[in-house]
């Protein structure tokens, strides 16, 4: 039901505004950078205006997503994407639909809230530093209407998990060494990690520079990292056996 995820986004929101507005003085960027977000989603969506060329990618991904969440054989297909064009985040994204309602649409939302989340996290970021309240306003200005952030935020495309995803080690990374202890429990990194991850087999580079960033960190990490790793390599063998199937 369409209803629920749209609920959802509207909690979501509210919580966002309630985080915002205490204690800072942001709140005027966050809502009309939202204001552009939802005006250049319905100018995407209906191809007026579309400020990143990724139309084929993302129109491949809907496709893909939907073909996976008809499907009566679930895992036949999880194998044949691995090895496919469009990867893994097809898989996922038929994942988000079986949870909440099958349309591009919902995807689209939780970008929306996911450069909310950038901006949010900017803002403890520049917290941590001595600089004028003019730069600051200034450098979050540029983070919450930078053109390609934007379009990646109303386009079906991987980059804005990406770019959040790097604002959030960044702010743990910046957190730990003021503080000598992380910010989110270390179970939700490495989930979070995880799902970044095999979003594209190229992330791998995620996890060594996680390992060499948070090496000081205690054994569990260290241990659960490593585990992610091997999941990746797995992951990779299991394409390859995909790929050698659906060549016989």
């Amino acid at each position: 039901m369409i209803l629920l995820p749209i609920l959802l986004f509207c909690i979501a929101l509210l919580k966002q505004f309630r985080i915002l507005i205490t204690g800072n003085k942001y709140v005027a960027v966050f809502m009309f950078s939202l204001i552009a977000k939802l005006i250049l989603l319905v100018l995407s969506e209906y191809e007026i205006l579309v400020l990143v060329d990724g139309g084929k990618d993302a129109v491949g991904f809907v496709r893909e997503s939907l073909r996976i969440y008809n499907s009566n054989s679930f895992f036949d297909l999880f194998t044949k994407g691995l090895s496919g064009r469009y990867g893994t985040y097809p898989i996922f994204l038929s994942i988000i639909y079986s949870l909440l309602y099958p349309s591009h649409w919902v995807m689209l939302l939780i970008n929306i809230l996911l450069h909310n989340s950038i901006l949010l996290l900017m803002i403890k970021i520049l917290g941590f530093f001595n600089i004028e309240k003019k730069r600051k306003l200034v450098l979050i200005i540029i983070v919450g209407f930078f053109p390609i952030i934007l379009s990646y935020s109303v386009i079906l495309l991987r980059e804005i998990i990406y770019i959040w995803y790097i604002t959030f080690i960044c702010y743990q990374i910046i957190y730990y060494n003021k503080y000598s202890k992380l910010p989110y429990s270390k179970v939700i990194t490495l989930c979070v990690s995880f799902i970044v991850i095999i979003l594209h087999p190229g992330n791998i580079g995620i996890l060594v520079g996680g390992f060499l960033l948070f090496f000081k960190l205690n054994k569990y990490l260290k241990i659960g990292i490593i585990s992610l790793l091997s999941i990746w390599l797995f992951s990779q063998i299991l394409s390859g056996n995909a790929g050698g199937y659906a060549n016989k």
